[in-house]
């Protein structure tokens, strides 16, 4: 009981966190502290960590890091941030087995992807799921719980870095996040 009350507590202090981050966003108020990061060091760190709380022990988190770059100017501790938010994501809305790709390549920019076999998104609310609070209708059930905040924070922490931010998605068939850093 011990080990749930505690998860359970960062859990939460987690959310709070990232509702706090959102306003200091939204007023503009966000101090990046970039530093350059090696984001194929960094995806492992993350990678490792979310296998390790999984909430479906049966996820599979394969990389394909091929950029010959991968030293990117971000603010590590938002960098860190988008990561879990784009594999919690792919986690949670996955109905079966989690089958997620993380890959990176390199041409004159450093590009990230994250891709999963989750449910995906419909054409009509992949135009919205980086709205604030917005959370794809499923009628009066919600299997994964959130606050429609995940995809607002990645989008608005891209914009204020200058990246490129881009979603593709199949229903049914999954989903790819591609986010490109201007260097």
């Amino acid at each position: 009981y011990a080990g749930i009350i505690q998860s359970q507590g960062e859990h939460l202090s987690n959310q709070v966190e990232r509702v706090l981050q959102i306003a200091d966003v939204r007023r503009g108020s966000i101090t990046l502290e970039k530093q350059p990061v090696d984001m194929h060091v960094l995806i492992n760190e993350v990678i490792a960590d979310q296998i390790e709380s999984a909430t479906k022990s049966d996820t599979v988190i394969e990389t394909d890091l091929q950029a010959g770059s991968s030293v990117v100017l971000c603010d590590r501790h938002h960098m860190t941030n988008i990561l879990h938010n784009l594999l919690d994501n792919a986690i949670k809305y996955s109905d079966a087995q989690p089958m997620i790709t993380v890959a990176t390549h390199y041409q004159g920019d450093f590009e990230l992807r994250v891709t999963d076999q989750g449910i995906g998104i419909a054409p009509e609310d992949v135009k919205k799921v980086t709205d604030q609070f917005y959370r794809v209708p499923t009628g009066n059930v919600h299997n994964a719980k959130g606050f429609g905040l995940g995809l607002h924070y990645v989008k608005k922490l891209c914009d204020a870095h200058g990246w490129d931010f881009q979603i593709t998605s199949v229903l049914g068939q999954g989903t790819t996040i591609i986010i490109t850093c201007k260097t």
